[in-house]
């Protein structure tokens, strides 16, 4: 029972980074444009994502995060992570 317990854990542990990248130090509250990314076997999707024509000008840009929301977590999991996917939020 200890080991289904540490191995739980450890799944829900695993899964709780948000890379983040700041441009300018200040920016919306709300994202202009949310992308999503869905990895397959660890294989993304081959779209390339330009935040730059999103926010007319790479100068525009303030931030950029990948998130994953409670049901990207619960998909992730429920497929034993061969389907996970992510939110790619871009603030302008």
């Amino acid at each position: 029972m200890k080991y289904i317990g540490f191995f739980l854990v450890s799944l829900f542990l695993s899964a709780c980074a948000t890379p983040t990248a700041l441009f300018q130090t200040t920016y919306p509250n709300k994202p202009t444009h949310v992308f999503k990314d869905n990895v397959i076997f660890g294989k993304s999707d081959p779209i390339g994502y330009d935040a730059a024509s999103v926010c007319k000008g790479a100068g525009n840009i303030s931030k950029i995060s990948s998130e994953q929301t409670v049901a990207d977590l619960l998909y992730t999991y429920g497929t034993l992570t061969m389907y996970s996917p992510k939110h790619i939020a871009v603030y302008c």
